[in-house]
């Protein structure tokens, strides 16, 4: 089985799980596009295709999905099947492309998780780690939802401090109409920085993205994004960034009064 459902796959770089509903794959299926098998995900090793029906794709929506492959006799089909009879190869992993919307993150507890609703799999494939093959386009997909840059959270996977980008308390916030209610978001300040660069980095970054004065916010939902940005990451050592987050500050208290 290479997509089990309801289940979470390992830790995957970044320090987040992945969980499969058991309809995530069910469009993909329906369309008919071509699925190829390869031995470790490797382009060089082709074992099997659906186009070419040397590959069958098996959805069992109380389990998760499955695969059954006709080796060809090339050194890949004939090295897979000795690793696989030896036991040497005894795990198989799904490669896909998640479709626009297909994909939620939740934070559960002290863990980070990419729930998989709707993708387009291209893949499925014998493997010696279990996982998935790529974690940047999960990445920028979390970029995409939290509506950060990518580039930063990007970087923050590749520290392991996904986690940080959702630290909240549990206050609840009033909304401008058509606007859902949202928690606001904070950093914990007792947690230090593994970065200090970083974090430096990203200040510097933020400011020249949100200038204080030229955009002030004028309802108290915009006014605690604002303040959420201004306190999540640990007061900059420098002079300028003290003084933009004073700017920040003073700005919100005008808007207030």
């Amino acid at each position: 089985m290479f997509a089990p459902y309801n289940k979470r796959s390992r830790l995957l770089p970044g320090g987040f799980f992945e969980v499969m509903s058991p309809a995530a794959l069910r469009k993909s299926l329906a369309d008919g596009l071509d699925i190829v098998c390869r031995l470790e995900h490797d382009p060089r090793y082709l074992l099997a295709t659906t186009e070419s029906r040397t590959l069958e794709i098996n959805d069992d929506p109380n389990v998760g999905a499955s695969y059954r492959a006709l080796l060809p006799n090339t050194m890949a089909g004939r090295d897979a099947w000795e690793l696989v009879r030896t036991n040497r190869l005894n795990h198989s992993s799904a490669g896909f492309m998640c479709l626009p919307g297909g994909d939620e993150w939740r934070r559960e507890g002290a863990t980070l998780v990419r729930y998989l609703k709707s993708v387009r799999l291209v893949e499925a494939s014998p493997v010696s780690q279990p996982g998935y093959i790529e974690t940047s386009t999960a990445v920028r997909s979390l970029a995409g939802q939290l509506g950060e840059d990518p580039d930063e959270v990007l970087a923050l996977a590749q520290n392991g401090e996904l986690r940080s980008l959702f630290m909240r308390t549990d206050e609840m916030v009033s909304a401008t109409p058509g606007i859902e209610p949202a928690f606001v978001e904070t950093r914990n300040q007792s947690e230090p920085q593994s970065d200090t660069a970083l974090v430096t980095a990203m200040q510097a970054n933020r400011a020249r993205r949100y200038p204080s004065r030229r955009q002030p916010h004028g309802d108290e939902l915009g006014q605690l994004v604002a303040c959420n940005r201004a306190n999540r990451y640990p007061r900059s050592t420098s002079d300028d960034g003290r003084a933009f987050y004073a700017r920040v500050r003073n700005e919100l208290e005008q808007n207030a009064s």
